[in-house]
């Protein structure tokens, strides 16, 4: 409910990343609490979205998650906060997913 409030609030176009270690579940039954936001579901997505938003699901793939830490800055009494995040290699990949969406939203936004 305060997701869609959100949106609504806005008063534009969205684009919602969804990032997790798999695609949305489509119900909470099939929902895993430590590997995706928990207890968010395809459905509940759907609800928030509007005709004119965007999702992009961005899963780290299983090359980019093996590089683990490479590459990420942090001081070593931080490192177990470091190792749950997605790493740099994720990180890239999730540029990846939302360039062409973001592009796409400016080029409609300067039309």
């Amino acid at each position: 409910a305060h997701m869609k409030t959100l949106i609504t609030n806005l008063g534009k176009r969205v684009i919602l990343l969804w990032l997790g270690d798999s695609l949305p579940p489509q119900d909470n039954e099939n929902a895993n609490l430590f590997t995706n936001p928990a207890l968010v579901t395809a459905q509940m997505i759907a609800q928030v979205l509007r005709a004119q938003d965007r999702l992009v699901c961005a899963v780290g793939s299983p090359e980019a998650r093996a590089m683990g830490l490479e590459g990420m800055a942090f001081d070593p009494s931080e490192l177990p906060i470091a190792a749950s995040l997605p790493g740099p290699f994720v990180h890239r990949e999730i540029c990846t997913a939302l360039t062409p969406h973001i592009e796409d939203f400016l080029r409609s936004r300067n039309s």
